[in-house]
């Protein structure tokens, strides 16, 4: 039994992405849909739906720091774990992998806690292709974990099979032994076409809309990050950087806009520009046979798995140093 707790819609792709090189077994595959806000939560309710049309056992679930302090979230993840001993009882199963993307550098995330702890065996999937750059947590935070029982030090245990990462080089020499390369585009070459468009309507009711604007040669994208929404910048900076992007780069190709899930902001672009809405995953796009004449954020894992000519993150640390610089397709810094 392999059992998915996801945290964000990459985290779902994904997940749906390996199940269905593996022959999209329903029986053997549990998706835990964890969202940490309504946006999320609300598409995790449509793909809950088209989950269990198809027969997949899941469970959606909106989390809250609230409910984090008042002890309700633990009875939630109780609740999963019930669900899980339920399906191995059902299909005469003793133990099963989790597959977990609830995680950092320094421990697992408290929704993925007790499954890690009652798990045969763990795989981890790194989360972001950013998520090496976040660096150690300090220790005293480590203590903290360790005596709220969260587990930390996780590539130590004999359980834990594999991390697989993207850039294994961007991770502690200390976990060589776990961290496993992976391409999520060698996944997705493995699909047939009925695959594909079964996850992409699985994933979106918006794809078809955004397949047809495609048909037309000639994009790059731009994508957008949740700066302010985390208290990194504030909203109008982080609008002025976009607008700024979309109207240098519009001199390269038409220019998509697409908006990060937690994204609230409007952004006043050029109407040549098409918005690719927030609930619309990024990742479905690697999906399709396009190659995009750039791919652009200021700080976005997105960047590196879409197939385009040239892909350009302004600011690979912005989150740990949120300084704004307008390179040009090259690579090349036109000013801050």
């Amino acid at each position: 039994m392999n059992v998915y707790v996801c945290v964000t819609l990459y985290h779902v792709f994904f997940s749906l992405i390996k199940i269905y090189c593996e022959g999209g077994n329903r029986n053997s595959n549990i998706i835990f849909l964890n969202a940490n806000n309504e946006k999320v939560y609300n598409q995790y309710c449509y793909i809950g739906n088209q989950l269990k049309k198809r027969g997949f056992a899941c469970d959606v679930r909106l989390r809250s720091l609230k409910g984090e302090i008042l002890g309700i979230e633990n009875k939630k993840n109780r609740q999963q774990l019930r669900i899980v001993y339920e399906k191995m009882r059902k299909e005469h199963i003793n133990e099963f992998t989790l597959y977990n993307f609830a995680w950092n550098n320094s421990y697992i995330y408290p929704s993925a806690g007790l499954l890690y702890k009652k798990a045969k065996s763990v795989i981890l999937i790194e989360e972001s292709t950013l998520i090496a750059k976040l660096g150690q947590e300090k220790k005293w935070k480590k203590i903290v974990h360790r005596l709220l029982g969260d587990v930390v030090d996780f590539y130590k245990d004999a359980k834990l099979e594999s991390i697989m990462v993207t850039r294994p080089d961007d991770y502690p020499s200390s976990w060589s032994e776990k961290l496993q390369k992976v391409d999520i585009k060698n996944y997705i070459d493995v699909l047939n076409d009925s695959d594909k468009e079964e996850i992409f309507t699985i994933m979106s009711s918006e794809g078809k809309t955004v397949i047809d604007a495609l048909k037309e040669p000639g994009y790059g994208i731009v994508y957008t990050c949740p700066f302010s929404e985390q208290n990194i910048i504030s909203e109008e900076e982080k609008v002025r950087q976009v607008v700024k992007i979309c109207e240098y780069y519009a001199k390269y190709a038409k220019v998509m806009l697409k908006l990060h899930p937690r994204d609230n902001s409007k952004y006043p672009v050029n109407g040549d520009v098409v918005i690719i809405p927030a609930m619309f995953p990024s990742e479905l796009l690697s999906m399709i046979s396009y190659e995009f004449e750039f791919a652009v954020s200021v700080c976005s894992s997105a960047v590196n798995t879409t197939n385009a000519k040239h892909k350009i993150n302004m600011n690979e640390s912005f989150y740990n140093n949120p300084v704004f610089k307008l390179l040009d397709i090259n690579g090349n810094e036109v000013e801050k």
